[in-house]
């Protein structure tokens, strides 16, 4: 987990290397069972956020 008071251009970046070769890799291996990524923007709004992620 990590929390940040803004998102800057390289926040962008690394989402989309995140979703994009990162938990697709660790998840294709099934040895550390299964990988999300998630980005959360509102701190009041969090915790809802998590447990929606959290029930897929």
């Amino acid at each position: 987990m990590e929390i940040k008071g803004y998102r800057r251009e390289d926040a962008k970046v690394k989402k989309t290397t995140m979703e994009t070769y990162w938990m697709p890799s660790l998840n294709h291996l099934q040895k550390y069972g299964r990988w999300a990524f998630a980005e959360f923007g509102d701190i009041f709004q969090m915790e809802s956020d998590f447990a929606e992620k959290d029930s897929r």
